[in-house]
């Protein structure tokens, strides 16, 4: 009699094992059961795991401005369309230059190539050009951590190969406000600072004094003030402002300032 038990027993554990599959939802989920024996009682106890999917993000617009190893900006606070490539329901800044490289004259969107490396994800070509990965990336006027950080609707990316690739001294700068609108008979007052790292390298944002202001292209006369101010007066349409620093190498700020 108990050798029947005992086989009665076995023969349940293998109906159970059998008994354990996946059932896909009307939901879009999974459940997958699965069926345990209660050694106590002899009978069967089922549960369920339910195993959810990850839903791709919703597609945001990101302005991306990128800088090339002369020191000029080859794409200027340009809206760019960004999706979740990867499905993975983030945006990222990786997917970020990807799709601003869309229209790169330089391989088109193999114009932007970064491989995994000792510190993960780095970048090894910008704006087709490779620089000896020297690169640097910032989104709202901070440093990121990785290619892989996340991005949002309105967020603003900063990427640059660096024109010194020795000392590593190009500092991100940027205006405040970095759009604006004003009626003709109004002044316009941009604040221009720089991220420039203290002692224990930590980027202390800073007032760039002494930097030459351009207009549309045109040297404009105007320097800002000790306190990284300019006011100027401007034409009607939209104006293109940007700025240089005898002192500092700038990764170029821009200004977009609409006169109505």
């Amino acid at each position: 009699m108990k050798r029947i038990l005992s086989l009665l027993l076995v023969l349940v554990c293998f109906a159970a094992l059998l008994a354990g599959c996946g059932v896909t939802k009307t939901d879009g989920t999974t459940s997958v059961d699965t069926t345990a024996v209660d050694t106590a009682s002899g009978t069967a106890a089922e549960t369920t795991v339910a195993a959810t999917t990850v839903a791709a993000a919703d597609p945001a617009t990101v302005y991306v401005t990128i800088a090339d190893k002369s020191g000029a900006a080859v794409l200027k606070y340009a809206e760019i369309n960004v999706t979740d490539l990867d499905a993975d329901g983030k945006l990222t800044i990786f997917e970020a230059l990807k799709a601003a490289h869309a229209t790169c004259p330089n391989g088109g969107a193999n114009g932007f190539v970064a491989e995994e490396g000792q510190y993960g994800l780095s970048m090894v070509k910008l704006w087709g050009e490779e620089n000896g990965g020297s690169f640097g990336y910032y989104v709202n006027e901070a440093s990121a951590w990785s290619l892989l950080d996340e991005v949002h609707e309105g967020d603003r990316l900063v990427a640059f190969s660096y024109t010194d690739t020795t000392g590593f001294t190009d500092r991100l700068a940027y205006f405040a406000p970095i759009t604006a609108k004003v009626n003709a008979s109004e002044t316009v007052t941009l604040t221009l600072t720089a991220l420039i790292p203290d002692a224990s390298w930590n980027n202390v944002p800073t007032p760039v004094a002494g930097a030459k202001i351009f207009v549309n292209g045109a040297d404009s006369g105007l320097t800002t003030d000790a306190d990284g101010k300019v006011t100027l007066t401007l034409t009607a349409g939209v104006n293109e402002i940007t700025a240089t620093s005898e002192t500092i190498i700038l990764v170029p700020p821009f200004a977009f300032v609409t006169v109505e």
